[in-house]
């Protein structure tokens, strides 16, 4: 279960941002389907998180450090086992996003590039160390080429917006 909690979530994390790039304004039914898309995969990702510490953790974060630990000495040669609190914060970030976006839609979509660029490029940070740094070869050129989809959706959305700015 967690493997595929992981994988289902990623999945979800993805159609939301595709969603959320292609979205025109709050009121579009794709910015709304990309919203219940990211709280289904926070709640996939939660379930994640909660069978790590069940079936490979045996609920200790002591072994969750350890068992990070590994993975980063066995993927990178430096055994870092702090790493569990940039995923902490992934899942605090996560949730906080799925909260915000429901709560305040309004102030959530509007905020400012900045903001999005930051969270966004934590989020994706780490998504992506999970999804190809420490992921199975099938599993990591499946997530590259749904970054490559949602690099070039961004940059379709970049340009349409700047040639919608120029014509008018």
């Amino acid at each position: 279960m967690t493997i595929w909690t992981i994988r289902l979530a990623l999945l979800l994390f993805f159609l939301s941002i595709l969603g959320w790039i292609l979205q025109q304004h709050q009121k579009n039914a794709t910015w709304k389907l990309a919203r219940f898309l990211w709280t289904g995969a926070t709640l996939v990702y939660v379930a994640h998180v909660l069978c790590a510490f069940h079936e490979v953790h045996d609920w200790s974060h002591s072994a969750a450090v350890e068992h990070t630990a590994e993975q980063s000495q066995k993927v990178t040669g430096i055994r870092f086992g702090q790493g569990i609190w940039f995923n902490h914060l992934f899942t605090a970030l996560v949730a906080i996003e799925t909260v915000w976006w429901w709560a305040f839609p309004i102030q959530y979509q509007s905020r400012s590039r900045w903001a999005n660029f930051i969270i966004f490029g934590y989020l994706s940070f780490i998504a992506f160390n999970g999804a190809v740094i420490f992921a199975p070869p099938i599993v990591r050129w499946i997530a590259v080429v749904l970054i490559m989809i949602l690099f070039a959706s961004a940059l379709f959305r970049f340009r349409k917006t700047a040639e919608a700015k120029i014509n008018q």
